[in-house]
């Protein structure tokens, strides 16, 4: 019993917490907007007064701040959250393989085994010690994390470069209304990608959650 209320007790506060990521991200992404709308109906009040050529060299003049405004910031602040929402997933999987490893009867602890990334061994440790279905099959989440595992491995690593050979990443930045891949092979992450992972996150855990209870194992 105490067993499953410590699982529930996970299960409650990382869907609690994804959705405090959902409204906070939502909220930024307004007053982001909200700046930008701000900034552009300054720049008319001011250029109505001078002729076109002053208007012309004033908007010249201030184009660097509002690329800053509609670009740049906006782009950090995705960089950011993108790292953050993934962090959750990570947080999120070594607490449910702790749960594991403190009520099954195997010696083989999460940090013994060795993967590609921290979601990769808790996968590794949920199929082949807990022996849970994990759900990772086609058409499931899982599918679109490990490619969202690249998109912030790119950030973390490489500075938003995504490498020429990598078709399949390539391929889904292509495909995402969120995504956009420039010429020099950089990753720009529109509004509204941040999310989208977090609602993907949450697809997932209960996927999962789902899983744990049908094993009856904790």
């Amino acid at each position: 019993m105490q067993n499953n209320l410590k699982f529930s007790s996970i299960c409650s506060f990382l869907i609690k917490e994804l959705d405090l990521y959902k409204t906070h991200v939502t909220k930024v992404e307004l007053l982001l907007a909200s700046e930008v709308e701000t900034f552009n109906k300054e720049l008319l009040v001011i250029t109505e007064q001078m002729s076109d050529s002053d208007a012309n060299g004033f908007k010249c003049y201030r184009e660097d701040d509002f690329f800053d405004l509609s670009i740049t910031f906006p782009l950090i602040q995705r960089k950011s959250e993108l790292i953050s929402a993934y962090t959750i997933l990570e947080n999120g999987l070594n607490k449910v393989c702790e749960i594991f490893e403190e009520n099954i009867d195997n010696p083989i602890k999460l940090s013994d085994l060795s993967a590609y990334g921290i979601i990769d061994k808790s996968k590794k440790y949920l199929e082949k010690v807990a022996q849970i279905n994990f759900p990772c099959g086609d058409g499931t989440a899982w599918v679109e994390i490990q490619l969202i595992q690249e998109i912030r491995n790119v950030f973390v690593h490489n500075e938003g470069v995504v490498k020429s050979g990598n078709k399949q990443l390539i391929s889904y930045i292509g495909q995402s209304p969120f995504l956009e891949l420039k010429p020099d092979f950089k990753v720009f992450i529109k509004r509204g990608f941040s999310y989208y992972c977090l609602q993907l996150f949450q697809e997932f855990f209960f996927s999962l959650f789902s899983e744990i209870d049908r094993s009856k194992k904790i």
